[in-house]
């Protein structure tokens, strides 16, 4: 028997879409385009970055210490404690008998000023300051110079130095300190007081001239007394 063959037509069916732009004849004057210039794929990149971090990592194995700014700390301290110093030297408000026309009368010898100006210095206050202090209880005659307080720092005894307005404004200031802070009188300004009542002499040792009898000396005590050896005359 023989076996039927079925024969099916196939039928074409036109494409919607646009026809395909025919290929260019190529240029043989132009290189053909390099693959690795072209794009590059993503895991170059991240290849190209774990690369520049390892890079990174091995020139920091050593890194440079880096610098550090100047402390301000230093400045604002010296600041700070310049300023508490100008306000424990404010003796504004403290105000003694006499000093409108600066006749204060003194219970301070000559040599306690310059212990009190030394022991001002050992604290670390400068001979400036203390100039500035001094000239601000002045108020009738010119302010102290430096080289005035010098040479009155330069005397020794009770009475040297004691025509110096170093001697008289010291003295204001300091007994105004002594006030401020609420310091009672020593015993050695108490015996001052004592053996002057109206106030040191403000004659200066070296300027002083007594007649004696032939074999006498004057002396002058820690308090600023003068006394013979036996009979002689002041």
């Amino acid at each position: 028997m023989g076996r039927a063959i079925l024969r099916k037509k196939v039928q074409y069916k036109a494409s919607t879409d646009k026809p395909a732009t025919p290929l260019a004849p190529r240029d043989s004057n132009i290189p053909p385009a390099r693959r690795d210039s072209a794009v590059e794929s993503p895991n170059s990149s991240k290849k190209r970055s774990i690369e520049q971090v390892d890079l990174t990592n091995e020139n920091n194995d050593n890194p440079k210490p880096a610098k550090q700014k100047k402390s301000t700390t230093t400045s604002s301290t010296k600041g700070g404690k310049k300023n508490e110093k100008k306000n424990d030297f404010d003796v504004s408000g403290i105000h003694l008998d006499g000093e409108d026309d600066d006749s204060c009368p003194i219970f301070d010898t000559c040599q306690d000023i310059r212990n009190k100006i030394n022991a001002e210095l050992r604290k670390g206050t400068t001979k400036a300051e203390l100039v500035r202090q001094i000239s601000a209880q002045f108020n009738t005659r010119e302010k102290i110079t430096a080289s005035q307080l010098q040479r009155f720092m330069d005397n020794k005894g009770p009475l040297g130095g004691a025509e110096s307005g170093a001697f008289y404004g010291g003295y204001v200031f300091f007994e105004k300190l002594r006030l401020k802070q609420g310091k009672p009188e020593s015993k050695k300004r108490l015996e001052v007081k004592q053996a002057h009542p109206n106030g040191m002499p403000r004659k200066d040792s070296a300027n002083t001239f007594v007649t004696l009898p032939a074999g006498e000396k004057a002396y002058i005590d820690n308090l600023g007394r003068m006394s013979t050896s036996d009979h002689g005359r002041i």
